[in-house]
């Protein structure tokens, strides 16, 4: 009786073991600047009914509205919230009317991205890491010239 508790406990910790690194992955990307950026997005919608028509709005809306979040964390400022911690790339986000084009309603993406992959945000606040092929499906070149 010993010997399948033993294995059973084993296994156990081999599993926290393996867990911990995909925890500090789930962590960083619900804390992304790109998740928070989606949020405050998408919250700036809901209390206006509109997407923000351009850069500052949405940067008015988030340093009224989002202090307190940034504080807790940990980020340094709303210009700091609109830079990729991946590549360091400022996010490219889209404003005012969601081009027809688009199939799904992209709000903000890596414009770089890291290892051939950028992350990209949806008005669903998801956050999807895509490969090139995928990134030019969701955003058409005319959206993603802007």
């Amino acid at each position: 009786m010993e010997r399948p508790v033993a294995v059973a406990g084993l296994l156990a910790l081999l599993a926290l073991g393996g867990c911990s690194p995909s925890s500090d992955a789930a962590r960083a990307r619900e804390t992304s600047h790109l998740r928070l950026l989606g949020h405050f997005y998408m919250r700036s919608i809901s209390e206006t009914g509109a997407r923000p028509a351009n850069e500052q709005q949405l940067k008015d809306y988030i340093a009224k509205n989002g202090q307190e979040t940034l504080q807790r964390l940990n980020v340094e400022s709303v210009d700091a919230l609109f830079t990729s911690e991946r590549d360091g790339q400022p996010f490219v986000v889209l404003y005012g009317p969601r081009p027809k084009e688009m199939t799904v309603d992209v709000v903000a993406y890596e414009r770089t991205g890291v290892d051939g992959k950028r992350q990209v945000a949806s008005s669903l606040g998801t956050i999807r890491e895509v490969d090139e092929a995928e990134f030019r499906e969701l955003v058409p070149h005319s959206a993603s010239a802007k």
